[in-house]
């Protein structure tokens, strides 16, 4: 995949989080055969969502050609993460309790990941701060952070399915009234719509 490829690839944010972004694009990944392009969409996603710079992006492209086998193991890390986290997530809109299974290996992330936070003095007081990413895989950790958060919130109620034919992606409904349904009603919003139309005007 080019790097004008790349830069014309856009990722549409509406999940309202980003644990929950990360798990409706990377079902996208299935879609790309090669490792070369599955990384390019993973990096171009990180890079969209503001996990990692440009320059970081460049960097990590060496990988592939350089390290063919750290971008292999990258990816199975992405698949496993995605997997877990829509897992998760998906029970719950279901009124099911995740597996025990997906717990166990968000847990493993979990412990990872808050062992690479520090408590920083800023001139706003206290913050988190990470520890400086050295790898790849570090790029995962404020997924990781993002989901576990979520999921001790009260905002976990609030986690939909999108009822779309052949959609399957989940979004966080921050509506007052919590009344949103779709993932965009822009996209399968208006499918259903137009749909509903035809089906009026047919009847008549």
């Amino acid at each position: 995949m080019s790097d004008l490829t790349r830069k014309s690839t856009t990722f549409h944010m509406i999940g309202g989080n980003l644990s929950i972004d990360f798990a409706n694009h990377m079902l996208r990944l299935d879609h790309y055969s090669t490792a070369g392009d599955q990384f390019t969409i993973v990096l171009t996603w990180m890079e969209q969502a503001g996990l990692i710079s440009n320059e970081q992006v460049q960097r990590y492209f060496f990988l592939n050609d350089n390290e063919p086998e750290l971008v292999r193991m990258f990816l199975q890390n992405v698949i496993r993460l995605r997997v877990t986290v829509y897992n998760i997530f998906l029970a719950l809109t279901q009124g099911n309790s995740p597996r025990q299974e997906d717990l166990g290996v968000l847990n493993e992330y979990v412990k990872d990941c808050y062992g690479h936070l520090t408590i920083a003095d800023s001139t706003k007081g206290f913050v988190w701060q990470w520890v400086e990413e050295r790898t790849v895989d570090d790029c995962l950790r404020p997924i990781v952070r993002s989901a576990a958060e979520l999921l001790t919130s009260e905002l976990l109620s609030r986690v939909r399915l999108c009822p779309g034919e052949h959609c399957g992606w989940l979004f966080l409904d921050t509506t007052k009234n919590r009344s949103r349904k779709w993932c965009d009603m822009k996209d399968c919003g208006n499918v259903v719509k137009a749909r509903n139309y035809r089906k009026r005007h047919n009847s008549e």
